[in-house]
């Protein structure tokens, strides 16, 4: 008989996993003093670990379990998608969560909101983040107009001495910061009201040649 490639022992911790989830809506924890659960939360840690050895099916099966990670990196990335499209839904019914509100889900959205701003203004947020936050309209940073412009401009004056050239709409995976620089050249240009101060700071570096 060929060898099964799912032992029973396997299952019977998976058919309880999917079982925990289904009734606590959430993943066992390991440290937890409920012995069952920190019993199969220590079986995920182990089932993490054995990733690079685990066959396609055992794979397949726990990532179809609801909240499942395979590590930290990952759920962050996910906690994190999950809560930009609920922001973005919230700007798109042109409302903004306020951490006064009763509502606890929108007192931890709008904490989030905080966070974003805090790691942009230390610089600890990817180009991809930005991106994506800056495509939600009416999206604001917390810091003056002025602040901002600025903050573009010499980043658009770097890439031009750099590069020899303005930037542009090339889409890359790796290269949101050139995206979001050539938005906001785009702006620039259609502005008909902008400050002769802007104006004479952009065409100091060429920009309306």
């Amino acid at each position: 008989m060929p060898k099964k490639i799912i032992s029973t022992e396997w299952e019977d911790n998976y058919n309880s996993l999917c079982t925990f989830v289904d009734e606590n809506n959430r993943l066992p924890e390991f440290h937890n003093d409920n012995t069952e659960e920190s019993k199969l939360g220590n079986w995920l840690r182990r089932m993490r670990s054995e990733k690079n050895r685990m066959c396609d099916i055992k794979i397949n099966k726990l990532q179809s379990v609801k909240g499942w990670y395979w590590n930290i990196e990952e759920l962050n990335e996910k906690k994190w998608n999950e809560n930009y499209e609920k922001i973005k839904t919230y700007y798109e019914k042109g409302l903004v969560p306020i951490k006064s509100s009763k509502d606890e889900e929108e007192k931890k959205l709008a904490e989030w909101c905080v966070t974003q701003r805090k790691t942009y203004k230390n610089k600890k947020i990817s180009d991809k983040k930005i991106y994506m936050l800056e495509q939600i309209e009416n999206w604001n940073w917390g810091f003056s107009q002025e602040v901002l412009w600025n903050e573009k401009f010499e980043k658009v004056k770097s890439f031009f001495e750099k590069e020899k050239r303005f930037p542009q709409h090339i889409r890359k995976d790796d290269n949101y910061n050139e995206l979001l620089l050539a938005y906001w050249c785009d702006d620039n240009r259609k502005n008909k009201n902008i400050s002769n101060e802007r104006y004479e700071k952009l065409k100091s570096i060429g920009f309306y040649d």
